[in-house]
């Protein structure tokens, strides 16, 4: 009597949504890390200019 083997391309129901989870949890963390990010660089970007525009200078100044 043979022996039959189940291929390695097929994939159980379990295996599938283990993977999916896995790809929703990646882009949900990606998009997070996305969006830190541009906060910070939101954040930078105003610091650079109002140092630039004089704000930073005359708080310094007048404190």
């Amino acid at each position: 009597m043979q022996r039959r083997s189940i291929p390695a391309t097929k994939q159980t129901a379990q295996q599938k949504i283990l993977r999916l989870a896995q790809i929703a949890v990646g882009a949900v963390l990606t998009i997070l890390s996305v969006s830190l990010l541009l906060s910070w660089g939101v954040e930078f970007g105003d610091r650079f200019f109002n140092f630039f525009a004089g704000e930073w200078v005359g708080g310094i100044i007048f404190v």
